[in-house]
């Protein structure tokens, strides 16, 4: 059975110090991944591959909202992306909000899938908030110490940003933003340290 390396989440938001950097997205990625130095996204990653490895490329919409003007400079990105992702050993996994999917049009061309695999991650619902935050606290080795109700209440704060409060939007759905990466998950995490 093959092991699969998943490499830290990585960003394209980070800008890098005035003239250090030919990329500014690819100065980002790489730095977010621990690496740098000057050349390509493959001259850097691909070194450092010894086994098949994930790269999740988290709020990626940043590429298109972050310095709309900078056309050259996303393309070259896309392109080096794409010479990176030749190597079979190589997969990424891209999240993003839905709706930046057609601006990402332009760029696909230049990946090898064509960007064509996609999974729609739907908001969860209170129990599945609860049993997300029971399932990654047991992860961690933390299975007890916060009780049903504290828990209750941490989620309704997900949703409203006060602790006990039902948002009036609950009956339309009852959807809570979050997960693992998100501020808010982050604080409930800290804050349960026994779940």
């Amino acid at each position: 059975r093959a092991l699969l390396d998943v490499r830290p989440a990585t960003r394209v938001n980070t800008k890098p110090p005035e003239g250090t950097a030919s990329n500014r997205f690819a100065w980002s990625v790489l730095n977010g991944l621990g690496l740098g130095g000057a050349g390509t996204l493959a001259e850097n990653i691909s070194p450092t591959i010894q086994a098949s490895t994930l790269i999740v490329f988290d709020q990626f919409e940043e590429i298109l909202r972050i310095d709309p003007t900078f056309l050259d400079a996303k393309h070259e990105f896309f392109r080096q992306l794409g010479e990176l992702l030749t190597d079979q050993r190589i997969w990424a996994l891209f999240a993003l909000r839905e709706d930046y999917l057609a601006p990402l049009d332009p760029y696909r061309l230049l990946i090898p899938t064509r960007l064509e695999e996609r999974y729609r991650i739907n908001l969860l619902t209170r129990e599945g908030a609860g049993e997300a935050a029971r399932q990654t606290a047991a992860s961690a080795g933390v299975t007890q110490g916060m009780t049903a109700a504290d828990l209750r209440g941490k989620i309704d704060k997900m949703k409203t940003g006060v602790p006990g409060v039902v948002a009036k939007s609950e009956a339309r759905g009852n959807s809570y933003r979050g997960g693992r990466r998100s501020p808010v998950w982050r604080r409930l995490h800290r804050s349960a340290q026994v779940l």
